[in-house]
């Protein structure tokens, strides 16, 4: 029974922590964010990883790469969070580990033009 409760728990909360880990740093930046893959465990508390998370500029800081390269990339992200966090807001995550943080920071010239 409290094995079927925490499958249910992590279903209805992936939606809304997947929403939440878009729209916070889309409003803090200001920017469009991607996410590739998303996942909530209960198993041990509500466990969330994901991958191919991309945080979007106004233009391209790194235009010797074919595309638009995000000015921040992270291939995998994970934390733990409160199953009472999931009701605060803003929601707190206390540490959040990440493997693969790649960041296109112009040279200090070109950075008048991200300004805004």
């Amino acid at each position: 029974m409290f094995v079927i409760f925490l499958w249910i728990l992590a279903h209805h909360a992936q939606p809304l922590l997947r929403a939440r880990v878009i729209e916070t740093p889309s409003a803090r930046f200001q920017s469009r964010v991607e996410l590739a893959e998303f996942n909530v465990s209960a198993i041990q508390g509500l466990v969330v990883d994901g991958k191919g998370l991309k945080i979007y500029g106004q233009i391209d800081p790194n235009i010797h790469r074919e595309g638009l390269q995000p000015p921040i990339g992270v291939d995998e992200f994970s934390f733990r969070i409160g199953v009472m966090s999931l009701l605060r807001s803003p929601m707190r995550v206390g540490t959040v580990y990440i493997k693969g943080l790649e960041l296109n920071i112009p040279p200090k010239e070109d950075r008048q033009q991200f300004a805004t």
